[in-house]
């Protein structure tokens, strides 16, 4: 069986180094509701989302991210459930750390999961 080569050339390498964020966020659009999205990494440049709506392709938008700001940008790509977005004008880098500081804040702050039944004791 031959397989067909994978064309990379159109692929450009990543602008930034992305960071894993895990937060949820809401997209604004320009006449429409506000959508929920879960926010899985981001860069200065953008983010990549999960997002159970369907997004159009170069939509103008505003990622809201409770406790840290607002930030406009457009949709670059979609597949299924996922979705990466870009930035109008990349972000200082001052906005990224606090956008990993809330999410460390948050995740220092959640009380402690509950121990399962029939777990082994360290």
């Amino acid at each position: 069986m031959q397989h067909t080569p994978i064309r990379t050339e159109h692929l450009r390498p990543r602008a930034a180094e992305r960071v894993r964020v895990d937060l949820d966020a809401l997209l604004a659009f320009e006449d429409a509701p506000e959508v929920p999205v879960f926010v899985r990494d981001l860069s200065s440049h953008g983010f990549r989302c999960r997002c159970a709506e369907q997004l159009m392709i170069g939509s103008p938008v505003i990622l809201h991210i409770p406790g840290v700001g607002q930030f406009p940008a457009s949709i670059a790509w979609q597949l299924g459930a996922q979705a990466g977005v870009q930035f109008d004008s990349p972000l200082p880098l001052q906005t990224v750390l606090s956008v990993v500081l809330a999410v460390v804040k948050d995740a220092l702050e959640a009380p402690p999961p509950e121990p399962r039944i029939g777990a082994a004791n360290d």
